[in-house]
């Protein structure tokens, strides 16, 4: 076994030797990065995000102390596993790896993103191995190493992510800063341009993503404080900070973004929702600063946007995303206006 479990590591380590060794205290790791994780004490959650695991990263995660998590995020593309008695190593779609030490201490939770709070299925390390990877059984010690193929991590919110994700719309590299460089020397997404080409539609006051099938609001009240909205009202946001345990930190009744959006009755449909802060965050063009968003919009302005998100350990603040360089978010208070736009499940 020892030979195996060497061979293994050896894959991710040879690569990633240069890779930031990092301690992490928090209950809530995302991960997005090329670097080695080291747990702490407490009980930890790393989430694996399709949306900020980046292009060739290798991330090592090790951590025996405490009841720890992976969260796999929905939309997780996996082209390929390996695994052995008490350790995994997924690449993902974009050339990113995943090993995690002493896996089999670990649970799985598939599908749930703790950031948009969606629940996934816990999994076991025996059940995440042979339910989720497709394995047979779990090698046992000595055996050697078995290799498994491509998994979806299916995506339950009706969201932005099929598996495929987006272009970011960067066609340009720059160094540390700020000017531009052209080869190889920084492989950014201005270099790989990977992902599925922007394709919009626009009809009556609607734009729909031809690639996530999403639909989304784009009349004149997008641009205008007709949507400009608090999350919640003063006096529940001054609640949920005294009592974070509330269930008044989600009480949106009364005048606020996500009553707008339940409310707003546009181009015969009624089924409009605030996004999450992955589906708004989506439509954000790096290609653009100030209104950093598909000219296919035409009700535009750079200013913040709620996205139903509540930022984690601090459930009187929500997550936004600025049209003005496309930055995501998380210092607004709930009663503080911003503005909406809302989105529906088209396609």
């Amino acid at each position: 076994m020892k030979i195996f479990r060497l061979l293994l590591i050896a894959l991710v380590v040879s690569v990633g030797l240069d890779a930031t060794v990092k301690h992490v205290d928090e209950e809530y790791v995302q991960v997005q990065e090329s670097i080695t994780l080291v747990g702490s004490l407490s009980n930890q959650t790393y989430s694996i995000n399709p949306l900020y695991v980046g292009i060739d990263n290798i991330i090592v995660i090790i951590d025996k102390e405490g009841a720890n998590s992976i969260e796999l995020v929905g939309g997780l593309s996996i082209s390929s596993s390996l695994v052995v008695s008490d350790e995994i190593m997924l690449t993902l779609n974009n050339g990113a790896t995943i090993n995690v030490r002493l896996a089999d201490t670990f649970t799985y939770d598939v599908g749930a993103n703790q950031e948009d709070s969606i629940v996934g299925q816990q999994q076991d390390f025996e059940l995440f191995v042979t339910e989720t990877l497709g394995f047979s059984s779990v090698p046992v010690q000595g055996d050697s190493p078995v290799t498994g193929g491509s998994v979806e991590i299916p995506d339950e919110t009706g969201g932005n992510i099929d598996g495929m994700l987006k272009k970011t719309g960067q066609r340009k590299s720059y160094n540390g800063a700020g000017e531009e460089v052209s080869g190889d020397s920084i492989k950014d997404d201005g270099y790989y341009e990977m992902g599925a080409t922007l394709n919009y539609t626009r009809a009556s006051d609607i734009v729909t993503d031809e690639v996530t099938g999403l639909m989304w609001q784009d009349d004149e009240a997008t641009a205008t404080v007709e949507s400009r909205k608090p999350w919640l009202d003063d006096g529940r946001t001054t609640d949920c900070q005294n009592d974070q345990s509330s269930d008044i930190c989600y009480d949106t009744s009364g005048d606020t973004a996500v009553s707008y959006c339940s409310n707003l009755s546009l181009g015969g449909y009624t089924d409009w929702r605030l996004p999450t802060r992955a589906e708004l965050g989506d439509l954000v063009d790096y290609s653009i600063y100030e209104s950093a968003i598909n000219n296919t919009f035409q009700n535009i302005i750079s200013e913040l946007y709620w996205t139903s998100t509540t930022r984690l350990n601090y459930p009187h603040y929500a997550w936004t995303v600025d049209f003005l360089g496309g930055y995501q978010k998380n210092d607004s208070r709930k009663n503080y206006y911003r503005y909406s736009r809302c989105v529906r499940s088209g396609l």
